[in-house]
């Protein structure tokens, strides 16, 4: 109904809406309405809203709608408006959950954003969390909350370093505000789990690969409201790459225009009928911009305008380019007549994004389908060397020996499984799947395991339980620490079979599964 009575001349069009007839933006039951801001026009869109319910029923609240101008001669508009009891409004507003401002964000913008993610980590029930729940908060809820922010805005690099200190202090400590508690940094955290980390993505990484994902939509989705108002009123039909807009626009477009170079290595055209790549600025060759290679004077030894499609340099089934016998950009010419397309862009683009580390050979020991979370991180942790042990208390200045059977210098490869105490356990339960010349020595234990085959019965058994081994020997080391109740080996082998049954048993593997005889196969290691 809008549509119509804006063609039928009801109401007139917002100057920068006519050459796509935009009119309005509708989400649920918010709407927001478009016009030249005349008063004509504001009479003629409430006309549209007494018709609309009159065959509705759902009807217009003035008390919650308002009107916001701007410009000269307001005056009569803003006389209309208050007659009809609609309030006049300033922005920035919020629309959506998120403001709507046409300056930069600053921190009074984003603050609620802070104040929700730490309202979140200071909640009752998330101060109790474990730290693999503390990781998945973060992961699922922490991370959708950013996303949602970073899909329509480019928020400060401020802003999420803020996040991303607050996601550290709560990992470690339970809190946003308690900074001074973390075993890893949050540069290490971050990384893949195949690379060392825990798989938490940088909000700094996924930002940008957002701000890509709006450049690439201006190639891939032509019938998109916002692609088409952008090429009518910001790139004015040139392209992207070439286009000088860096006064012209939203803040965030001009945040975009500054992202080209990093946006361009990953963008290849097909050319197809050649009418939609620029000759000169698009990668449809595959080796960048022309205009770099040969310079402005190209335009000119070419006969091909700087703003020319590649289908303008073609007539018939040939090239019509001039100079072709020249020596001059020879090897511009054997590209353009040789060269096969390349291939559209690339996927997973945060993944090209990232600084990128070599990958562990630990991964699978730590990581891997039938693990306890909580299990593998305290596994993940004593593979980096960041538990508490008493070789890293002492340079806090805490003496700490080993709680088992006093050694002096109790350091984690004494913990695991050099002490008498911790290997009487392992040993009891390892034997029969690591093998009978089964060492204490850490280093020899972790790839042993590694080195087993990772989809065998006996390796994924192995790994079961070298991690429910290390979780329960460093809770029983804690457990002494603290002058609570002592735990003999018996027990402690007895904790660590059920837990590993436990887990196995929540699996619910049915029949038929290739491992299905998980369990039967622990029961005959145990027996």
């Amino acid at each position: 109904m809008l549509n119509k009575a804006a063609v039928a001349g009801e109401f007139g069009y917002h100057q920068q809406c006519q050459d796509v007839k935009l009119t309005h933006l509708c989400f649920a039951d918010d709407i927001i309405v478009f016009t030249n801001g005349t008063s004509d026009s504001l009479r003629g869109i409430m006309g549209v809203m007494r018709r609309f319910a009159s065959v509705s029923g759902l009807h217009l609240n003035v008390a919650k709608s308002s009107i916001y101008v701007t410009g000269r001669n307001t005056s009569a508009l803003l006389t209309t408006a208050a007659s009809m009891g609609i309030s006049v409004g300033t922005l920035p507003i919020r629309y959506l959950g998120m403001p709507l401002t046409t300056k930069t964000l600053s921190s009074h913008d984003y603050e609620p954003l802070i104040q929700k993610i730490r309202g979140k980590m200071l909640s009752w029930s998330n101060r109790f969390l474990s730290f693999a729940g503390r990781l998945q908060l973060i992961q699922s809820v922490i991370t959708s909350m950013v996303n949602f922010w970073s899909s329509a805005f480019i928020l400060p690099a401020k802003c999420y370093d803020i996040i991303e200190s607050m996601c550290s202090a709560f990992r470690w400590s339970g809190s946003p505000t308690q900074t001074h508690k973390a075993k890893v940094s949050w540069e290490d955290l971050s990384l893949p789990k195949d690379e060392g980390g825990l798989g938490v993505r940088k909000f700094k990484d996924t930002a940008r690969a957002f701000a890509l994902k709006l450049i690439w939509r201006l190639f891939t989705k032509p019938a998109s409201l916002w692609v088409s108002w952008v090429t009518h009123y910001l790139l004015r039909y040139n392209s992207f790459w070439d286009v000088r807009g860096e006064h012209n626009g939203s803040w965030i477009w001009r945040k975009l225009l500054k992202l080209r170079d990093l946006a361009y290595e990953f963008v290849r055209f097909d050319i197809r009928d050649g009418t939609t790549a620029y000759f000169w600025v698009d990668n449809w060759l595959g080796i960048g911009k022309l205009i770099n290679v040969t310079g402005a004077v190209g335009t000119t030894y070419l006969g091909i305008s700087r703003h020319a499609k590649v289908s303008d340099a073609a007539r018939g089934n040939t090239w019509n380019i001039r100079g072709r016998r020249s020596r001059r950009y020879r090897e511009v010419y054997d590209h353009i007549l040789a060269a096969a397309p390349p291939s559209p862009g690339t996927a997973r683009t945060w993944d090209q994004l990232r600084e990128r580390k070599s990958n562990v050979e630990w991964c699978k020991v730590v990581w891997f389908a039938q693990g306890v979370p909580r299990f593998s991180f305290v596994t993940w942790l004593s593979i980096r060397n960041r538990l508490s042990t008493g070789d890293r208390m002492r340079t806090w200045g805490i003496t700490q020996v080993c709680g088992f059977c006093g050694e002096r210098n109790e350091t984690r490869d004494h913990l695991f499984f050099a002490c008498p105490y911790s290997y009487t356990t392992w040993e009891s339960l390892a034997k029969p799947l690591v093998g009978r010349n089964i060492n204490p020595d850490w280093e020899w234990t972790v790839n042993r395991i590694r080195t087993m085959g990772g989809k065998s019965l006996d390796s994924i058994l192995a790994r079961m339980l070298f991690q429910t081994a290390v979780y329960y020997i460093w809770k029983e080391r804690n457990s002494r620490r603290h002058h609570q109740r002592v735990t003999q080996t018996d027990q402690l082998r007895r904790f660590i079979d059920k837990a590993v049954r436990n887990r196995i048993c929540s699996l619910r593997y049915t029949h038929g599964h290739k491992l299905e005889g998980l369990l039967r196969r622990w029961f005959q290691v145990t027996l």
